[in-house]
C-alpha cells in the first residue's frame, strides 16, 4: 500500500494533473476509507512507496502522454506519521 493511495482520492486528479496519474490509479473516497480501515486493523501491514519520479518535461506532457509515476519517498514517513501515527485533531 502506498501513501498516496491511503490519502488521495480520484478527486485530487480529477484537473488531470499529470502528478496524480499512477498506476494503478487513484479511487474512490469510499475505496480510499477501506484502505485505511484495513491498515488500522491490520489487514494490510506495509506502507510503502513505489517512488516513481520523471523529469518535469516528461511530466508536463498531456495525462494521455504522460508517464506513470509519482514522487513518495519524501513524504512517505511523514504522511503516515501525520495522518495515521501522531494525527493533529
Amino acid at each position: 500500500m502506498t501513501p498516496h493511495h491511503l490519502t488521495l482520492t480520484d478527486d485530487d486528479a480529477a484537473d488531470g494533473g499529470t502528478h496524480f496519474k499512477m498506476n494503478p490509479p487513484l479511487r474512490s473516497k469510499a475505496d480510499r476509507r477501506a484502505l485505511q480501515s484495513a491498515l488500522c486493523d491490520g489487514t494490510i501491514e506495509i506502507v510503502a512507496t513505489d517512488h516513481a519520479p520523471h523529469p518535469a518535461a516528461e511530466k508536463a506532457k498531456s495525462f494521455g502522454e504522460a508517464p506513470f509515476g509519482v514522487v513518495g519517498m519524501e513524504t512517505a514517513a511523514a504522511v503516515i506519521w501525520t495522518r495515521f501515527v501522531n494525527p493533529v485533531a
